[in-house]
Formats: structure tokens, sequence, C-alpha cells
């Protein structure tokens, strides 16, 4: 079987690192993987030429991705999301006719020039390919303009890593039918007994919505006045802006130098992060808490999460949960576990076993190669 792989191919990138491990252990499994990438909201030219990519892809499209910048007038900006608009048509019409051998081409939709106006103008034109779409994240315009979800339709699989994007999909009037939950893939490294010293918080691409990280630190501030304290590993793809912010905050709260900023880390470094956790706090009322959780349970680092997004069906009842935008409970349930040596352990070998039967590659690559054979 051969497959084009349509993703973001950009180093660094939560989903263009989940594209590489989509692509090597379909590859283990004998098939044929063809990456197709682009330039995006991630790269241009420039970054490419300078080895912005993972590596060189099978495939890659030239067409132009125009950057809106924040100081630009209006006029400006709407002329530019309007070139935009045709660009992306552009790229997605060219994504039927570049892989004519192709038995499956699987989109996986994020944003820029991988979101919805590219994918919809890739559906909506045949080719001989069964369309299979992985939904990692809605797109601001599908949102806003509904009617277009009904092109969901013409894929032969629309592929969600959770029941909660599989509702909000069928909100949009996406059909059940064409809905198929793939959970996230996560590697499952090798277990050192590093010593867990630090409270372990991933704040994502936005660090100051939707994440939780004000009840969080308020939470990290009681536990210190009741003479609980540990260092604080905050990492995530944020931007400086909210590195700053968040810092204010910590400062404000008196536990600024309990804080270590790690900004964006992957690979064994990532491991690294949460085999030194000695819990890991996930306190998210939207967006979507799959990387973090399971990243913990591959880790085997014990979770307190908010029953919020897909978190409590990621986690099971493996976890301790709390609700959103509850400090009190979040210090609470981190005390619990902070005090609680042998219930930390027996946590993260539970959270570890669940990783590795349901979330583990391999266990997820069969799982797709399965769903593309079906008619």
């Amino acid at each position: 079987m051969k497959i084009g792989l349509i993703s973001c191919w950009f180093q660094h990138q939560i989903y263009s690192d989940y594209a590489r491990k989509f692509r090597d252990n379909l590859q283990a499994l004998g098939a044929e993987v063809k990456v197709i990438a682009s330039e995006c909201g991630c790269g241009m030219s420039r970054k490419i030429k300078r080895g912005g990519l993972i590596e060189k892809p099978d495939i890659f499209l030239k067409t132009a991705y125009p950057v809106i910048h924040k100081e630009w007038s209006a006029p400006v900006k709407k002329l530019t999301f309007k070139l935009g608009a045709g660009y992306n048509l552009k790229r997605g019409i060219e994504l039927n006719m570049v892989c004519r051998d192709c038995d499956v081409l699987h989109f996986q939709q994020v944003n820029d020039s991988f979101g919805a106006e590219t994918l919809f103008a890739f559906l909506r034109f045949p080719s001989k390919a069964k369309k299979v779409v992985t939904v990692h994240e809605l797109d601001p315009i599908q949102l806003h303009y509904r009617k277009l979800n009904k092109l969901y339709r013409k894929a032969h699989r629309v592929l969600v890593h959770s029941n909660y994007m599989k509702n909000e999909l069928m909100a949009l009037g996406v059909e059940e039918e064409k809905l198929q939950v793939v959970p996230f893939g996560v590697d499952l490294p090798e277990l050192n007994g590093q010593k867990r010293t630090r409270i372990v918080y991933y704040g994502g691409h936005h660090l100051l919505s939707g994440k939780g990280f004000q009840p969080f630190l308020k939470a990290v501030a009681q536990l210190k006045r009741a003479g609980i304290s540990y260092p604080v590993a905050v990492h995530g793809g944020f931007s400086g802006a909210d590195t700053l912010a968040g810092m204010r905050l910590a400062k404000e709260l008196g536990v600024n130098e309990q804080v270590e900023w790690l900004g964006k880390a992957e690979g064994r470094k990532l491991h690294r992060i949460y085999q030194e956790g000695v819990l890991s706090v996930i306190p998210f009322k939207k967006g979507t808490g799959s990387f973090a959780a399971t990243l913990s349970m591959a880790n085997a680092t014990p979770v307190v999460a908010t029953q919020a997004v897909e978190l409590p069906e990621y986690l099971g009842d493996q976890a301790l949960f709390v609700p959103v935008d509850d400090a009190e409970s979040l210090e609470k349930k981190m005390k619990v576990l902070l005090t609680q040596p042998g219930l930390r352990t027996q946590m993260g070998r539970q959270l570890r076993r669940r990783a590795e039967s349901i979330f583990a590659w391999p266990v997820i690559a069969k799982k797709i190669l399965e769903l593309y054979n079906r008619d």
C-alpha cells in the first residue's frame, strides 16, 4: 500500500513530529509512505533554505503562504488574507495531483497551510486515492462558516484523537459514520529510574488561554505557604510575551524562584523532563490535553488534571481530577500526591501500562492501517 502523508514538516512542531512518527511506524509495518509538505505558517522559503524542515520531504509544494503581521494596517491585512485564501485553494487542488499512484492520501489537519481552506479544496476535487483526514485541531474558518463542514463527507474516513473531538465535529454537522477515534500516539522510552524532583506543566502554544495556568500557580503558592515547595518545570511553544506575563504572575504570587522556563522541548529531552517529574499537572479547560497526557503516561508520571476536554477519556481512573479554574481543589489533589510517594509510584505504573496498551505508536499504526483497508 502506498500512502501520501500530507502534513506540516517543519522542525520543532508537535504536529510535524507526530507526522514523522506516523510515517516511521507505518513503514515499520510494511507500508510505503510519501511525505507531501508545503510552505506554511511554521516556516517560509528562507527557513527551508536554513534547514528548517525535519528532512527533505518526498514532495514539496512551493505554493506561497502569505503571513499576516500584527503591525500591518487593516486594508493590507485584508488583502493578504484574500491572497492567502487563493493560495490555499491552489494548494488544495495540487494535492490531488502530486501522488497519482498513491492508494491513500492522508491529510493532517491543523491550521495555516494545512487548515480548513486547503483541506476543503482538497476534498472538493476528485482523486482515485482514498482520502483520509486526521483532525488535530479545528480551524476558526470552519467554526464561522459551518456549512463548509459538509465537505468532510467526501473523505473516506475522518480520524479524531478523542470522543471529545468527535462530538465537536458532530455538532458542526459531520456525519457520525465518517468519524473514527484513533488516539494520539506516543513513544515509550525506557524508564531509567531518575530521581523525581519537580512538578511538570505543559503550556502549549498559548500559555494564558484555556490552560489553567493562573489557578495552577495559585495552587503552587498555597502549597508553598503550607511548607510544600517543589521546582516547577514549565515547557511549551508559547510566545516570549506569554513567558513574560507568566513570570509577572509567578512573581506576584511569590513563586517566581520555583519556576523554570524550559521553552520548547522534544525527543529525549522531553521524556527526561517528565521522568524527572514528581507529578504532571494538566489543568486545561479548552484546547487539547492529549500531548501532555500521553507524555505523562509514557514516562510513568502521576497526573492531576481537570475533568475537561479529552483528559478523563485519556487518563481513565488512573489520575486525580479537579474542576476547571479551581485552585483550592488543585492544591488539595497535588498535596495528596506530593505527600504520598507510594501512591505516586502506583499511579505512575498504572499510567505506563495504559500507555503501552492504548497509546503506544505500534498500536496506533496498526489501527490506522486497518482503517485504510476498510471499504
